[in-house]
């Protein structure tokens, strides 16, 4: 499905842009970054993955905060 098909279809509404929130959620993935740095130098190869997940998480949701909204 591609952006156009969802607008059409209102999966997609554009918005205005939140730069508040765009901004929590980039300090976001700054903290789980530097906690999965952590937990890597720590050996906690576990935990490591899961705060890299949250860290691309909050990353993209960053992103998706510029104009549009499910």
């Amino acid at each position: 499905m591609n952006l156009q098909i969802c607008l059409d279809k209102k999966y997609l509404v554009k918005s205005e842009p939140d730069k508040e929130l765009s901004e929590k959620e980039l300090n976001e993935a700054r903290y789980d970054l530097d906690k999965a740095i952590k937990a890597f130098e720590d050996e906690d190869y576990k935990w490591c993955i899961v705060k890299c997940y949250y860290a691309m998480f909050h990353s993209h949701r960053k992103e998706t905060l510029t104009g549009f909204s499910l």
